[in-house]
């Protein structure tokens, strides 16, 4: 068979990989350099940790690994293929590698919930422009070099942001 992949760091057709199905059999692997070929042959894989399992967490992922290696097939002598999931043709670019790195890290802000939200014009445009930072509190007249208070004027206390003041400040709470 042609795989070569890893068995303990990779399980082939099974999108994550084994180390984060189970930790903890991973840690209790002590041939790390057989492929998946190689393991799953004669069911060698459950051999090898056979004596070694001891907890229920242990257990639970065995069981869950279980399921997930009785759905693989291997094809003998047929070429291994790489497919990037990242794009629509299965190829990996640069551009999408670069676009991966920020996939969950910040949501993209959905104006349309401002502008259908039901509340008067003045409160939508208040958000709208909370949400892009424009409201001309200390902090934004200061990047801009407008004269303004270098303290919270009500309560005497830090340089007022947008944020403060529309939901943080006890005042604001209060109206």
């Amino acid at each position: 068979m042609m795989l070569m992949q890893c068995f303990s760091k990779k399980l082939y057709s099974v999108t994550p990989r084994v180390l984060h199905i189970a930790p903890h059999l991973f840690q209790l692997v002590s041939r790390k350099n057989r492929t998946v070929c190689q393991e799953l042959q004669n069911g060698n894989w459950i051999r090898s940790l056979r004596t070694r399992i001891t907890t229920s967490v242990q257990i639970q992922e065995f069981v869950a690994l279980w399921f997930r290696i009785q759905e693989v097939q291997l094809t003998p002598d047929v070429q291994d293929s790489i497919v990037w999931r990242w794009t629509a043709d299965g190829n990996y670019s640069t551009r999408s590698a670069y676009n991966i790195q920020f996939l969950g890290s910040h949501c993209k802000f959905q104006a349309d919930l401002i502008w259908k939200a039901r509340a008067e014009n003045k409160c939508k445009i208040h958000a709208w422009l909370l949400m892009h930072d424009k409201i001309l509190t200390a902090d934004n007249l200061q990047k801009r070099g407008w004269p303004h208070h270098e303290h919270y004027v009500l309560r005497n206390g830090p340089l007022e942001t947008g944020l403060h003041i529309s939901l943080l400040c006890p005042f604001a709470k209060v109206v």
